[in-house]
């Protein structure tokens, strides 16, 4: 993730991590960058909701409507 920020020049606060594993919110928390889980995917069996991501969807297209757009 810190990579990714890096390469694109932006800081954490102007990322969104999606995810569906418990790997990835953590990596998100570990770079201050929010985080938004999908409800399907590999989890390992744990409880996605368990793991407070910021927000949480069922479907990618519910995606857009979770994000702010800033210049």
């Amino acid at each position: 993730l810190w990579h990714a920020l890096d390469v694109m020049q932006r800081s954490a606060d102007r990322a969104v991590m999606v995810g569906d594993s418990e790997t990835d919110i953590l990596a998100a928390r570990a770079a201050a960058c929010p985080v938004v889980a999908v409800s399907y995917g590999y989890n390992g069996g744990m409880s996605i909701p368990d793991l407070h991501p910021d927000r949480m969807i069922d479907h990618f297209s519910q995606l857009p409507t979770h994000l702010v757009f800033a210049p």
